[in-house]
């Protein structure tokens, strides 16, 4: 008789180094065998209308949680790819307990949050992995030990898109304009899917001669006052020296840092905190 193991080291602690789009992020745990994928576009979870994810072990995810709403569906479009890692009949049989703490335990090791927040012993959890460029929601599925299921749906960040004509207005009805311009992680270097939002701003100022604008920096409240400040001024000065290059005046333009400062929404959700990520351009007298 085979014994069945509640908990072995896990053999690979990370993601696959050259996993990418329609390959499994994690390989087969000790004693699986990848038997079937699936790919597709996906407007959320394939069964997200029949299941709803526990964010506490009470209540279901109201919507808080990146990917899900109000109900507790998760319904993040992007890039879908599903594998189902199934036993080797020869081999010693982990318990889903066992399972589940080694792919918890190798997806944290990466980087990945725990959305959900229910006992081990329950079969589903759903994880985020954020990267530059991309966020990957990743469900965890156990099927009474015999095999597992990884569900991984991939959303790639898209830089903002707007005309000088809307930033005219905006700054002509309100007195400034909101860039949602996406940056690395702590870091303030200018990445190409903001080129094109920028070259808006560039055309407004060279289309407006006397337009002066302040250009300020805004962060959300992850991390220190003071680290936060700093990041934000190194964003605006960034934004700054691309319409510099661009061909505008830099006597035209003004960098501020103003951190976490100046919130727009709550930043008790990922939500709010994304939107208080911003660059606003604010007309100087």
């Amino acid at each position: 008789m085979r014994k069945t193991h509640y908990w072995i080291p896990i053999i690979a602690t990370a993601l696959c180094a050259a996993a990418h789009a329609g390959e499994p992020l994690l390989p087969a745990l000790p004693g699986y065998t990848l038997s079937s994928t699936k790919q597709e576009n996906a407007a959320g979870y394939p069964e997200a209308m029949m299941e709803r994810f526990w964010c506490t072990e009470n209540t279901y995810c109201d919507g808080k949680a990146p990917g899900f709403d109000e109900e507790g569906h998760l319904v993040v479009e992007g890039t879908l790819a599903q594998f189902v890692f199934s036993e080797n009949p020869t081999d010693t049989r982990l318990s889903e307990q066992a399972i589940n703490r080694n792919l918890d335990a190798a997806l944290r090791q990466a980087g990945a949050e725990l959305l959900t927040a229910v006992p081990d012993s329950m079969p589903m959890h759903v994880y985020l992995l954020k990267k530059p460029g991309s966020s990957t929601w990743i469900v965890t599925e156990v099927n009474y030990s015999s095999s597992y299921k990884l569900t991984q749906i991939e959303q790639k960040e898209a830089g903002q898109l707007i005309s000088a004509n809307q930033l005219r207005q905006s700054i002509e009805t309100q007195g400034f304009a909101t860039l949602h311009i996406n940056f690395d992680n702590n870091k303030a270097d200018i990445r190409s899917d903001a080129a094109p939002a920028l070259q808006e701003v560039a055309q407004l100022l060279k289309q407006d001669p006397q337009l002066r604008l302040a250009v300020q920096g805004h962060t959300d409240d992850v991390g220190t006052a003071a680290a936060n400040k700093a990041l934000s001024q190194r964003r605006a000065e960034s934004v700054v020296a691309t319409l510099v290059q661009a061909g505008i005046d830099a006597a035209r333009l003004r960098a501020e840092g103003h951190g976490a400062e100046q919130p727009v929404q709550d930043n008790r959700s990922e939500a709010g905190r994304a939107a208080n990520r911003r660059v606003e351009l604010v007309k100087l007298d």
